[in-house]
């Protein structure tokens, strides 16, 4: 059985210059940057593991499903009451 394998040279496996991350063209920001809209997710989504839209006193998930929704800063405020 004859090898089909195309022989690689040392150089295809070095990146280019343009494509090279250095100190130079990195931002330290490039990697912790959080995005600007954080939702806070209401408790029903939050153990649904669902994507909350965060609109309050209800959010879309618990509006189309007909449920009480609940926030974590609600559930405090009703228990210290």
């Amino acid at each position: 059985m004859e090898s089909t394998a195309i022989p690689v040279t040392q150089d295809s496996y070095e990146p280019s210059d343009e494509y090279q991350l250095t100190s130079e063209n990195a931002s330290e920001n490039d990697y912790t940057e959080e995005p600007d809209n954080v939702v806070v997710p209401c408790l029903l989504c939050r153990n649904r593991k669902r994507r909350c839209d965060g609109r309050r006193p209800t959010c879309f998930q618990c509006k189309d499903s007909n449920l009480v929704c609940l926030y974590t800063d609600q559930v405090a405020a009703k228990l210290s009451d």
